[in-house]
């Protein structure tokens, strides 16, 4: 029996609003508006496709301003060939629905931050810890201060891409003159719930986006396991409080190591400069170890001292 297929159309409107007393005419030099809607058009596109896919594309369409502050009315509308049984029986039925949580958040309904709100509460950092949420497809995700929001995987991720956080910080960008001091994404005829000001601007930079948190430091570490198999594997180490692999960089030491000008054992002992980098994959922190120079190595464990490899 062949399949069914039906063309399905939908549209959602929402509002953005630029507040200030810069704004008191509802205007905004287009300079400045029109690079902040095409940013945000981009990063609706990007959602749209990590949450509904690629084959249900979506339009941002701009409709009209208001004056007072400027409030610009936008509709998402979208056409795509959908399987009539999967449309009935999806539980995802509102996609639009669907992408204008996962950009601002669902309110009170649902409880979720969105995009804009989760750059603002992280201010820059990565998350410092996610745990599960109340929910099986939410997650609550905590600061460096040691308070957390609920949100989605798929929010936290976005927030975590450089791409991302371009985007959105060409969106909040008018913040940046003056006279122009809060920004907000809300239904068509409600207030927003929460707003994007000033104060959070440093927190959209894009030189953020693209420095990855990390730590740098001299330590001493003691071998697990060396991988000899490849000259780009990852060796195992213990720094005392728990065991990780770390990739070594240092050409010179790996070079003298292939050429056999020293073996090495369980337990021996480096002191190293490591650069710990984090990152977020699929919810979950993730920390990539990189040694860059080896200062000294230490055949048999731990020093004394005379047990050195000078380096």
């Amino acid at each position: 029996m062949p399949e069914k297929f039906t063309p399905v159309s939908a549209s959602s409107e929402f509002q953005i609003v630029y507040n200030g007393p810069a704004l008191e005419s509802g205007t905004m030099d287009v300079r400045d508006l029109a690079p902040a809607l095409l940013a945000l058009s981009s990063l609706i596109d990007h959602i749209n496709n990590r949450v509904n896919g690629a084959d249900k594309p979506v339009t941002m369409k701009f409709k009209s301003t208001s004056k007072g502050s400027l409030i610009a009315d936008l509709q998402l509308a979208t056409t795509w060939v959908q399987d009539v049984v999967g449309l009935f029986s999806s539980t995802k039925a509102d996609h639009l629905r669907l992408i204008m949580d996962t950009l601002w958040g669902g309110g009170a309904a649902t409880g979720l931050t969105g995009l804009f709100y989760l750059i603002k509460f992280l201010k820059g950092q990565p998350a410092a810890r996610v745990e599960p949420g109340p929910t099986s497809t939410t997650i609550n995700v905590f600061n460096i201060q040691g308070d957390y929001i609920t949100t989605s995987v798929a929010t936290l991720e976005l927030a975590q891409e450089p791409k991302t956080l371009l985007e959105a910080g060409k969106v909040v960008k008018p913040l940046e003159k003056e006279g122009v001091d809060s920004f907000a994404i809300m239904n068509t005829g409600e207030k927003p719930e929460a707003m994007i000001t000033k104060e959070d601007l440093p927190a959209f930079l894009p030189e953020k986006a693209e420095q990855p948190a990390e730590d740098t430091s001299i330590i001493l570490l003691q071998l697990v396991h060396a991988d000899v198999t490849d000259s780009n594997a990852k060796w195992r180490f213990t720094d005392g409080n728990g065991k990780f692999y770390a990739t070594i960089k240092d050409e010179e030491f790996m070079m003298r190591f292939r050429n056999r000008e020293f073996t090495v054992g369980h337990n021996d002992a480096l002191r190293v400069e490591l650069v710990r980098r984090q990152n977020v994959s699929n919810g979950k922190l993730r920390t990539d170890n990189e040694i860059l120079r080896v200062l000294n190595y230490y055949s048999g464990g731990v020093p004394p001292v005379q047990g050195k490899l000078p380096l």
